[in-house]
């Protein structure tokens, strides 16, 4: 399970918790606009996404299956 926080005006997800792993947050990157904020390390729930979503496969990241 995991514990998700939602920003009060649009709804979206902001960050979250995960029961397996209570010390570390997770903040969607969506959230940030600054060009400059570092590229992402991790890409999961890949077997989820929509055909017409960013194609993950070529991203230099770890991919969680």
């Amino acid at each position: 399970g995991a514990c998700f926080h939602f920003c009060p005006y649009c709804g979206s997800t902001v960050w979250y918790t995960a029961d397996a792993d209570n010390e570390r947050i997770g903040i969607k990157i969506g959230c940030f606009t600054d060009p400059t904020f570092p590229p992402p390390k991790l890409s999961g729930f890949e077997g989820y996404r929509h055909p017409w979503a960013l194609d993950t496969a070529q991203l230099q990241v770890q991919h969680i299956k």
